[in-house]
């Protein structure tokens, strides 16, 4: 099926795509290359091709550089959970969404932790379903941009897993239920080649969901500066 998210985009988003599909590639003048693929973007767009044909023009342009180590990344969004979570003892310590597992990893390190990963990805040989982990056998739960994949459906297993007191981690779009913004984000998914989204919340209505399962947000912080994905933390805790 033909999709174009791209030709649907406001052109205020433009830039921050740019930024989103280069961010993870060495340039020697990034400035100088973003501009260059800003204006493949706007040909593709302006010649009315499919979303896939302008992201692999996109990709094959920035084939030339090289990579960026995603280690800086593990160490940002580690570093990030140990900070919100505080001085909790973490016994065991689960990640619904793990992906490759590096994050996961570095966070049971640091916490010298039991780590149980679960991912929704077939292709992995983790768990797959989050329903067949034990009843509050866990003090650690994250779901760094993973329940927008799953749906209400998962929230009463995060929940059920968590031992009383146990903290719940959420990275997340605070979505503004614009469909700009929903087209944006679908044009997110596309270019990191995740699973289509379920569904997208805001912050106050995901945290109204949590609430009515028992458990209380005890910390809340949308990240500043350029930030059009609106991401933020929030720690919820099982009482």
């Amino acid at each position: 099926m033909r999709t174009t998210y791209f030709c649907q985009l406001n052109s205020s988003y433009y830039r921050s795509i740019v930024h989103y599909i280069t961010k993870y590639h060495i340039l020697p003048n990034r400035s100088k290359e973003n501009d260059r693929i800003l204006a493949i973007m706007r040909r593709g767009i302006n010649g009315d091709c499919s979303d896939q044909m302008i992201l692999s023009q996109m990709r094959e342009y920035l084939s030339q550089f090289p990579l960026r180590s995603d280690r800086e990344r593990t160490i940002e969004r580690g570093e990030t959970v140990l900070h919100v979570i505080g001085d909790h003892h973490v016994q065991n310590y689960l990640d619904f969404g793990c992906g490759d597992c590096k994050i996961s990893h570095y966070i049971a390190s640091r916490l010298q932790s039991g780590l149980v990963c679960v991912d929704l990805k077939p292709d992995t040989d983790i768990i797959t379903d989050i329903g067949v982990v034990t009843d509050q056998s866990v003090d650690l739960v994250t779901a760094l941009m993973s329940i927008h994949h799953a749906g209400d459906c998962v929230l009463h297993d995060l929940y059920r897993v968590l031992r009383p007191g146990g903290k719940l981690v959420v990275r997340e779009h605070n979505y503004d239920e614009t469909s700009q913004m929903r087209i944006y984000l679908n044009l997110i998914h596309i270019i990191c080649e995740c699973a289509d989204p379920v569904c997208y919340y805001s912050a106050d209505s995901l945290c109204e969901k949590m609430q009515n399962i028992g458990l209380s947000r005890i910390y809340f912080e949308q990240m500043g500066g350029n930030n059009p994905q609106k991401i933020y933390h929030a720690v919820y805790q099982k009482s």
